[in-house]
């Protein structure tokens, strides 16, 4: 779910994974709220090391009995080791059914199953959908399920209202490489770069495009630029 993105949050979560496998190695006690929990299981979910996520989820669930950030997790968690029935079932068993990030898991369910205009008809029920935070977290869930056109019904939700944020402008480029629009992606990661010359994220994003148009040495250069950023990004 991808909830640390800007350095001081990563650097949180970095300290926050290493308190927790100290405290493990050690067999310590080591009390954590139910939101950092599932913060640490989503990272090594991200990180595809899926049983340590459900040793995480399991424990947090045992002293956090219920909670809708941990059955989230656990809910992703079984949708990436392709276990949709359980998924299914953990998701309909969360109680606060209009928390956004709830509505955002069971459309997902709906879109895995093909179900395109009901999961259209949940997401327009978002309480926050003209939220730049849900505008991207739903362009994203119709772009990696396969749905483009969907993705741009909600990108075009905040251009007007977003148009020169950063973010925006990083989401309208991923957006564009992600549907194969690389020239116009181009112009975007580097109006980004002009912003951020240190987000390796916007480099990275011009070496694919690069890849793609077969543009070798451009790739490589982006590429060193990208890895040189990354180390002032922390």
């Amino acid at each position: 779910m991808g909830r640390k993105n800007s350095p001081s949050a990563k650097k949180e979560l970095v300290t926050l994974i290493t308190n927790y496998e100290e405290a493990k190695a050690e067999n310590r006690q080591l009390y954590l709220d139910a939101d950092q929990l599932a913060d640490i299981a989503d990272w090594y979910a991200s990180e595809r090391k899926f049983e340590e996520a459900q040793e995480v989820i399991t424990y947090g669930l045992k002293i956090h009995p219920g909670n809708t950030d941990l059955l989230i997790e656990q809910a992703y968690l079984y949708l990436d080791t392709q276990k949709l029935q359980k998924a299914k079932k953990v998701a309909d068993s969360i109680t606060e059914e209009f928390d956004s990030e709830v509505k955002l898991l069971k459309a997902e369910l709906l879109l895995n199953g093909g179900k395109l205009e009901e999961a259209q008809w949940l997401l327009s029920t978002l309480a926050d959908a003209d939220e730049l935070e849900t505008i991207i977290d739903v362009v994203f869930l119709y772009l990696d399920m396969g749905y483009p056109d969907a993705a741009k019904e909600w990108l075009d939700r905040g251009k007007s209202r977003y148009t020169e944020d950063e973010e925006y402008m990083a989401l309208t480029a991923d957006y564009l490489a992600s549907t194969h629009q690389v020239e116009s992606a181009i112009i975007y990661y580097n109006k980004l770069i002009d912003k951020s010359p240190f987000n390796p994220s916007y480099w990275m994003g011009l070496v694919k495009c690069y890849f793609v148009q077969e543009q070798i040495d451009k790739a490589i250069a982006a590429c060193d630029f990208a890895l040189a950023a990354d180390d002032q990004y922390g």
